[in-house]
């Protein structure tokens, strides 16, 4: 804890550092999906990166009641495979390969993940995919953490006042910096830890995401006399 004072005659500045702690059970589930496909040439890539994309919106998106919107895309792309030959000493093309990264965003449901890995199951190309844990409604979060902060920082100033005898008048300034990181919990599941736990049969049962930590720090001036 930090606080200093300032007085002239009957008048107190207090300042003092708040802070806002925050711990909370995600409620948001987040599938990142990498869809990646190969060909020799251009046109079949892209035609095998489509077809992969559409078995997974129809067998498993749709299957699981999401509409076919629900799928973000961040990045489709087909590049160029090339490989250095030690002969010529050039890196010359083999290849082309399709990129496509995409986001589902949903509530966190065990039994919806338990669906989502068996249809994923069926597939002919399945994606790689990560699962990640945050929180809906991030401001309604932000402004309690503000609000502890700015209470912790303001119950110092009254402790401060009261040594002095003299109470707290009023807020004459606060700042701090918005959080702007994203709330999200620090587990993380890849497809190739979730088809390791399925020898088990066990990934749902141990699939308990850690809570998400957040602090909140505030600077407040307070006036007392």
């Amino acid at each position: 804890m930090y606080n200093n004072m300032y007085e002239r005659s009957d008048i107190m500045e207090i300042a003092t550092i708040g802070r806002g702690k925050g711990s909370f059970k995600p409620n948001e589930m987040q599938i990142r999906l990498q869809f990646k496909s190969y060909s020799e040439d251009y046109q079949q890539a892209l035609i095998n990166g489509n077809n992969s994309i559409d078995e997974f919106v129809n067998k498993v998106l749709i299957g699981l009641g999401f509409e076919k919107e629900d799928l973000k895309f961040i990045d489709l792309t087909v590049r160029e495979e090339r490989k250095y030959n030690n002969q010529t000493g050039n890196n010359e093309l083999i290849g082309y390969v399709f990129e496509g990264e995409g986001i589902l965003k949903t509530s966190y449901d065990k039994d919806l993940i338990a669906l989502f890995l068996n249809s994923m199951s069926k597939l002919s190309n399945p994606p790689e995919f990560t699962l990640n844990f945050g929180l809906k409604d991030e401001e309604k979060y932000k402004k309690e953490l503000l609000e502890n902060a700015y209470q912790d920082a303001l119950g110092q100033a009254i402790i401060i006042a009261n040594a002095a005898n003299k109470e707290v008048k009023d807020t004459l300034k606060t700042s701090y910096e918005p959080l702007n990181e994203p709330f999200v919990s620090s587990s993380s599941f890849s497809n190739r830890e979730i088809l390791y736990a399925n020898e088990s049969n066990n990934f749902i049962n141990y699939l308990n995401p850690q809570d998400i930590e957040v602090e909140q720090v505030i600077y407040a001036l307070f006036l007392a006399e």
